[in-house]
């Protein structure tokens, strides 16, 4: 990724719009992110973390069913959930590690109902690493009985994964809630979805970002049609995105000659 933190990238990626993006940081972070994630069966390209939330609540979560948000939330994504007018959304207080774990279960209590349709009849939202807006850390303990409540009452938990790479200390960067739910457990029946974007990583204005699902929802994910793309399953990019390697492999070695040595464009 750091061809995509050059500063010769174009100076409209640094501003927040409602644009697509430029080709060029486009077809760039999707070529990177390939490299990047290893579970490449579990991975969605999508466009940036908040539209990644908008296709979770359309694809998977009954429209009649909960919502469950972190008292203290993403206002944005607050936006796109009440765009789905028969969603009911309850706030959940959090505490110093986390969010409250009982007020969280006496929720699901009193409104678990019998599902119709879709595969959840409720999501639970939140940001467990460096929370937006508190920057609270979910402990080890909270997590685990997270994903517990999860497998007891079968609903969904979408965490935004935006702020887990933005880590500046020595020791290993923060587990993800993603990875509190071992598949190699009895009891395992896939209840966590990842949600990501490079906006907070590179800049705001590259609208680029990918969900991490398990098999069990990645399938519905897929065949939804959100994600098909004619362009790469032609492979009709390729040639492209050796063009743009080539251009900023060019920019980097320009911007990083020695000094006793120059260069004469032409």
């Amino acid at each position: 990724m750091s061809r995509l933190s050059h500063a010769s990238i174009a100076p409209e990626t640094l501003i927040l719009t409602n644009r697509p993006g430029t080709n060029t940081v486009l077809i760039l972070g999707r070529n990177s992110l390939a490299m990047i994630l290893q579970a490449k069966s579990e991975i969605l390209i999508e466009d940036p973390a908040t539209q990644g939330l908008h296709i979770v609540l359309r694809t998977l979560i009954d429209l009649n069913g909960y919502v469950f948000v972190d008292g203290v939330t993403y206002m944005i994504d607050l936006d796109v959930i009440s765009q789905f007018h028969g969603l009911k959304i309850i706030p959940v207080p959090l505490n110093g590690d986390g969010v409250d774990l009982k007020q969280l279960e006496d929720f699901l209590k009193s409104n678990h109902f019998k599902l119709k349709n879709k595969e959840f009849w409720s999501l639970y939202y939140t940001t467990s690493t460096f929370h937006n807006l508190t920057g609270i850390l979910f402990s080890d303990n909270v997590c685990q009985i997270l994903i517990k409540l999860a497998r007891k009452y079968d609903f969904l938990i979408t965490c935004d994964n935006v702020y887990n790479v933005l880590h500046y200390q020595d020791e290993k960067p923060p587990i993800r809630l993603f990875v509190y739910d071992h598949s190699n457990d009895k009891d395992c029946k896939e209840h966590i979805i990842s949600n990501a974007s490079f906006a907070k990583i590179i800049g705001p204005g590259i609208r680029l970002g990918w969900i991490e699902a398990p098999y069990r929802m990645k399938a519905v994910l897929d065949n939804s049609g959100i994600a098909n793309s004619s362009c790469f399953e032609l492979n009709l990019a390729q040639k492209h995105i050796r063009c743009v390697h080539e251009i900023y492999k060019e920019f980097m070695l320009a911007a990083n000659l020695p000094k006793d040595c120059k260069m004469l464009q032409p």
